[in-house]
């Protein structure tokens, strides 16, 4: 590697799962955990490792993010930031917040350009809208996982497909929401409201008090900051899982959407631009207009009352996603990652 660096130093879960890499984690073994949980300690730290190494990669969504971008732009010789799920979050609504979105706006476009090396976007169209946004030339659609199960597993091998009732956990014949950002609660309380079927949702903690207020007569089963493992679970034994989303103008959903096709199970998603190239409306999925509550209550009870058709799409989306597991996605994050630390990945 031209003797420039070590390779690609990766912050977050790709470094524990990419063997290419090498893990923030496993360089600062035994230091104090909650030290390294600090933002702009952890981007300090990655600036300082980043000298040895060719490449940093790190999700832009992840503690220290800021600091580190800051760094390599104002002190950084060349472009080593090999950002993960590139996504521009909106900016916050309102209070303190607020005011450090807008006042970051222009440094961060500023500094991404100093300092971006390549980044990933998980859904197409963003290559070209993050080039606008920012200036650069620097995007590559890489796009998230169709399903977790390598290609051994087939759907004859997939236990309890097509959403059938099966244990006897939480959700056991339930329909299931589950989502940490830009749900549209209300659409999905508002479809559920004098619906005969049980619902199950799972919310993040900056969402409780709003789905708690729309679940004041108990019509859910709430759980909330659930583990990712446990939601899986739950989502396993649901007869139907719903993406209830607003359109944020950003990718989301391909985690939610990913868990529900590796465990066989249907979907009725808001359609959102980030399905695009994930999902086909009628084929592997059900798509609903955004807000459209009524279109979304139909949609359920229709798969709610139809076992077979539930198992259909499921089944398709299940068999289409053999094109597209875990283990080429992580490959191909590999490959970008590797290929741009040596400089031949443009």
């Amino acid at each position: 590697m031209r003797g420039r660096g070590r390779g690609v130093l990766a912050d977050g879960w790709y470094g524990w799962l990419i063997p290419g890499f090498h893990s923030l984690s496993e360089l600062t073994e035994g230091w104090p955990g909650r030290l390294l949980r600090v933002g702009p300690v952890r981007g300090a730290v990655l600036f300082a490792l980043s000298i040895r190494y060719e490449a940093v990669a790190t999700i832009r969504t992840d503690p220290g993010w800021r600091s580190l971008l800051l760094l390599r732009a104002l002190l950084g010789r060349r472009r080593k930031l090999l950002v993960l799920h590139f996504i521009d979050l909106p900016a916050r609504a309102g209070g303190r917040g607020a005011v450090v979105d807008r006042a970051w706006r222009p440094i961060d476009r500023w500094a991404t350009r100093r300092a971006l090396l390549a980044a990933q976007v998980l859904s197409e169209w963003e290559v070209e809208r993050y080039a606008d946004l920012f200036g650069v030339e620097r995007f590559r659609y890489v796009p998230f996982a169709w399903r977790m199960r390598g290609r051994g597993v087939g759907w004859a091998g997939l236990p309890g497909a097509g959403g059938a009732s099966r244990g006897s956990g939480a959700s056991r014949g339930s329909v299931i929401a589950a989502g940490r950002a830009f749900c549209d609660w209300p659409m999905l309380f508002a479809a559920a409201r004098g619906a005969g079927w049980p619902l199950l949702v799972i919310c993040g903690e900056h969402d409780r008090a709003q789905v708690n207020a729309l679940n004041a007569d108990g019509r859910a089963t709430v759980l909330c900051e659930v583990t990712p493992e446990r939601a899986r679970e739950l989502i396993g034994e649901a007869v139907v899982s719903v993406l209830p989303m607003y359109d944020a103008g950003v990718s989301q959903g391909h985690v939610r959407l990913c868990d529900a096709v590796d465990a066989g199970v249907p979907v009725v998603a808001t359609r959102t631009r980030s399905l695009e190239g994930y999902v086909s409306d009628g084929e592997t999925a059900v798509l609903v207009a955004p807000g459209d509550a009524e279109a979304l209550r139909a949609e359920i009870d229709r798969l709610v009352g139809d076992p077979a058709e539930r198992e259909r799409l499921a089944r398709a989306a299940f068999e289409r996603a053999v094109a597209w597991t875990w283990e080429d996605y992580l490959a191909a994050i590999e490959a970008f990652g590797l290929a741009h630390a040596r400089g031949d990945g443009r």
